[in-house]
């Protein structure tokens, strides 16, 4: 059906095909000409919300390093019970790659809680919000990430300096946040019944990185 859609003269689909243009295009939904018109208006503010807004605590992230240390652990001892070289070298690269991801959610931990020490007054607050709570708007968010992957930059690690050969030089944005959601992807499948947590970190960095796509266009 959605193979369909660019041949229709009427459409009806739910709003995320509309406002997300990631999805737009992957169904080749032009909105040029097009007369728009969207049924329970009054939601398309609370999905918007929704659409980008997520919840992690450090905490959740401690947790999360420690999945993807059991996953490292789980994979090196595949790898040296694997019958073949061919089956040790695919698990030596799934290893490098979730030890890459796990150093990156640990600076990303160390970034938060040092920016959090000293961050500006001008923070946004809500009524009644817990105090060890942070909101972060969009921008501040993007900021908070490039001073990670800066951090990432004097890390002598395998998976990092690869990533950086396949592009020719150093990753974009979000080069680099595609490169962590392939790695998270398969960490997911790895983790068996711990899959939780790490699903929702990959929702996290995967609403990141469209926030991104459409803050910069």
């Amino acid at each position: 059906m959605r193979s369909r859609i660019p041949q229709c003269d009427l459409a009806i689909i739910p709003y995320n095909y509309l406002i997300d243009k990631s999805l737009r295009d992957q169904v080749e939904l032009k909105l040029e000409d097009a007369l728009v018109i969207f049924d329970e208006g009054h939601n398309i503010e609370t999905f918007c919300e929704d659409l980008y807004t997520f919840e992690l605590s450090v905490h959740e992230l401690f947790q999360i390093q420690d999945l993807l240390r059991q996953v490292t652990l789980g994979l090196l001892a595949q790898e040296s019970q694997a019958c073949s070289e061919y089956e040790r070298f695919q698990c030596k690269g799934r290893r490098l790659d979730t030890q890459a991801l796990r150093i990156f959610v640990l600076k990303t931990i160390d970034v938060l809680e040092a920016y959090n020490l000293d961050r500006p007054d001008n923070r946004l607050e809500i009524e009644s919000m817990p105090e060890n709570m942070h909101i972060y708007r969009l921008p501040e968010l993007f900021s908070l990430l490039a001073m990670v992957f800066g951090k990432l930059k004097d890390e002598k690690d395998f998976m990092l300096d690869r990533m950086r050969q396949q592009a020719e030089g150093e990753l974009s944005f979000l080069g680099k946040l595609d490169a962590f959601l392939h790695i998270l992807e398969a960490c997911v499948l790895d983790s068996g019944p711990n899959a939780k947590l790490l699903n929702r970190f990959q929702d996290a960095l995967a609403k990141v990185r469209v926030a991104y796509e459409h803050y910069e266009a």
